[in-house]
């Protein structure tokens, strides 16, 4: 039942040269596991997930969006959207993990995918908390397309990787979070 905390307590890559490597397998091998749990168990989980847990579930996420779009797989996408609802808000600022979900909705359009859809299924995965969280994201909402990404590669060398943002995502985001407060 917490394969997935056991899994976020192994050393993880920096990089993405290790992108679908033996961590990203057994986090996502786990993150599945966790999607089959009833809610008391996903409870149990979430109540270990600290603040450096959710950064490591954060990075995650995001190596597992650039995974679904290399290996065009949406199902890696739904289970990347279950492990940032996840994500320990009480330690981590929401707007760090806010930046991160529109990364969803380009994955989902690079995969002809549904995000609206790819949303929904999560939010069914998540626990509680979870998907509460979720359901506040709109992914054809104003917010669905302000990325901090950008894309390299193509096929098998696919990545989103960062940009050298010059916006500042507390005034973007400030809308949006007097909204859902």
């Amino acid at each position: 039942m917490l394969d997935l905390v056991t899994q976020l307590d192994v050393a993880c890559p920096l990089g993405l040269d290790d992108l679908g490597g033996p961590w990203d397998t057994a986090v996502s091998n786990a993150m599945r596991e966790f999607g089959e749990l009833g809610r008391a168990s996903k409870s149990l989980v979430r109540d270990e997930i600290d603040g450096d847990r959710s950064w490591i579930l954060m990075g995650w996420a995001e190596r597992a969006a650039s995974l679904a779009v290399r290996q065009q797989d949406a199902e890696a996408l739904l289970y990347g959207l279950v492990g940032l609802s996840l994500v320990n808000l009480a330690q981590i600022d929401e707007r760090d993990v806010m930046v991160l979900l529109p990364l969803f909705v380009r994955a989902a359009q690079e995969l002809s995918t549904d995000a609206d859809d790819t949303f929904r299924k999560a939010k069914a995965l998540a626990d509680t908390q979870g998907s509460v969280w979720l359901a506040q994201f709109v992914p054809t909402g104003p917010y669905g397309s302000l990325m901090i990404h950008t894309d390299r590669g193509f096929g098998p060398t696919f990545a989103f990787v960062r940009k050298e943002v010059a916006w500042d995502p507390l005034t973007t985001l400030a809308p949006w979070m007097d909204e859902n407060q």
